[in-house]
């Protein structure tokens, strides 16, 4: 048999008072109040060992020791709580809970996403990314565009990877565009451009690791600075020619440091043009002279340095005595004109040199361009003339290049002669 129970009812705010177990509706809002004990404490309190709804339940306050489980909305003005173990669920997997006093979210045995059109990371300490030995990647429609490996460190990008800061990792920094940084880029392997060719920058300068094993450097000026003082060229492992810039003062020391080889320069289609050997012989294919210049003592060819000799005239021409020092060639007797010979370049022997053969300009004009030279009997002179007083001697010494500035070929003949009359 149905029945009606009617229940007290009003249209604004609690009842002034209710019979204990009393009940009363606001029909405005559907707030619900039951009397107490006290007649005059109101309760809107209510505890359920279950609520089931197809519609809203709305509460000021709603607590529940168990599950909430809605197939709808669950709308609050006020706070959503958990236990913190636990947290919330959403479709039977836990999505939000807190371990150890760290925030969570997401379960570890399902896949997160975050999806909006603005997603902000704020933190006021580090904000760390754990896949435990996988793979962390930022997509754009399903597409991967950054990879960091948590386990080597690497990280991958298929375009440009910009920072107004510094730029370090402990694997490889591998990107299909550029990597530009305002601060230092530094990796403990590699930086890698997508054909693997292996690109670092500083300043101007940019040295190009190819994959082929060649390695590149690009820069305005390129200056080797070493404290030591040595440069080595090595050849794995192993020093195969070395700049020694400091060990000898007044001296910069180029020296091949394995045994046997020799020094060889090479034009650039691979012909050789001179090799300076283990056996310290040096052998060109040509030596290029061209006439000298009009001041005395200007010179190309093979020099010497010894005889101990000083206040030597430049440009003159000189005999080496018996007694290992050198004096003015003069053709009137052979003590002073057979044996070697050779042009000062200076006051000193020892320390400006002596020509023996080729290109020097003399201190005087000793003939007309293409005249055969002969040694003078004006002392340390030559002349276009030959020496025909007796006992003088008669000694092809080169060749005039010109007519009034000195200009010769010296090559002195071995071989001379005496006259007699």
């Amino acid at each position: 048999m149905a029945s009606t129970i009617k229940i007290k009812n009003g249209t604004s705010g609690a009842p002034s008072s209710l019979a204990q177990g009393e009940l009363a509706i606001n029909i405005n809002n559907g707030s619900l109040f039951f009397g107490t004990e006290n007649s005059s404490l109101i309760s809107s309190s209510f505890t359920f060992s279950h609520v089931t709804a197809s519609g809203i339940i709305k509460a000021e306050h709603l607590f529940s020791t168990d599950d909430i489980e809605a197939t709808d909305d669950i709308t609050a003005g006020g706070k959503v709580q958990a236990s913190l173990s636990d947290g919330f669920h959403l479709g039977g997997t836990q999505a939000i809970y807190v371990d150890g006093g760290v925030f969570h979210f997401g379960a570890a045995g399902a896949n997160t996403h975050i999806d909006g059109a603005d997603i902000e990371l704020d933190a006021t300490g580090d904000i760390d990314f754990d896949a435990a030995g996988n793979d962390i990647k930022f997509s754009k429609s399903g597409t991967t565009r950054l990879t960091v490996n948590t386990l080597r460190g690497d990280i991958t990008a298929s375009g440009g990877i910009t920072s107004s800061g510094d730029i370090s990792t402990g694997g490889h920094i591998t990107a299909s565009g550029n990597i530009s940084s305002s601060g230092i880029i530094s990796a403990n392997t590699t930086f890698k451009t997508q054909n693997g060719n292996v690109i670092s920058s500083f300043g101007t300068a940019t040295i190009i690791a190819n994959t082929n094993g060649s390695t590149q450097i690009q820069a305005t000026e390129l200056q080797l600075n070493t404290t030591s003082g040595d440069i080595k060229f090595m050849d794995s492992s192993t020093n195969q020619l070395q700049f020694d810039l400091d060990g000898t003062s007044g001296e910069i020391i180029i020296q091949l440091k394995v045994d046997s080889d020799d020094l060889v320069f090479k034009q650039y289609d691979g012909t050789e043009v001179l090799r300076i050997g283990d056996d310290a012989t040096i052998s060109a294919t040509k030596n290029k002279f061209t006439v000298t210049g009009d001041t005395d003592g200007t010179h190309q060819g093979d020099v010497v340095y010894f005889g101990g000799t000083t206040s030597m005239t430049t440009g003159a021409i000189y005999h080496y005595k018996s007694d290992g020092t050198w004096e003015l060639a003069d053709a009137d007797a052979a003590s002073t004109s057979d044996g070697l010979l050779a042009v000062a370049l200076g006051a000193a022997s020892d320390t400006n040199g002596m020509l023996l053969r080729g290109m020097v300009t003399l201190d005087h004009d000793p003939g007309a361009v293409g005249d055969v030279l002969y040694l003078s009997t004006t002392a340390g002179d030559a002349t276009a003339t030959a020496p025909s007083g007796n006992n003088d001697i008669v000694r092809i010494i080169g060749y005039c290049l010109h007519a009034s500035n000195g200009q010769i070929w010296f090559n002195p003949d071995n071989t001379f002669v005496k006259v007699t009359t």
